[in-house]
């Protein structure tokens, strides 16, 4: 599981949907085949069928890629604003927010995002007085 894990988070978009299509294309093959019959329209359909399919897992992959690289931006940032003290280093972590913004997919991601410049609001105001 962990080499297939690996793989995932690793290999290139192109090899993960070449794997995908050669890991599916049989067995989808295979399925049609017995559940229809007749082998000429089968090998177009599933065919079609795994284009699509490795397309979506493709995509899917993906987006988590993105997601896991939006976490770790945004933990790696809300732990630098947590330690921070200087008005400077506070005002820099808020340019760097909107680095983190522009890889935010969806709605947890702006919920984080709220958070940390809500904190990040916060202190500060209150080290400016």
């Amino acid at each position: 599981m962990k080499r297939i894990n690996d793989f995932l988070d690793n290999a290139s978009l192109y090899a993960v949907y070449l794997a995908f299509f050669a890991l599916s294309l049989p067995i989808v093959f295979l399925l049609l085949l017995i559940f229809n019959g007749t082998l000429p329209s089968m090998i177009m359909v599933s065919f079609l069928i795994c284009v699509f399919m490795s397309g979506v897992f493709t995509v899917a992959i993906y987006t988590a890629r993105l997601n896991d690289k939006f976490w770790k931006a945004a933990d790696e940032l809300t732990s630098k604003i947590d330690k921070s003290e200087d008005v400077g280093e506070l005002i820099s972590y808020g340019r760097e927010l909107l680095e983190v913004q522009k890889l935010a997919l969806g709605g947890p991601h702006y919920n984080k995002l709220r958070e940390m410049k809500a904190v990040l609001d916060t202190k500060l105001k209150y080290l400016n007085k």
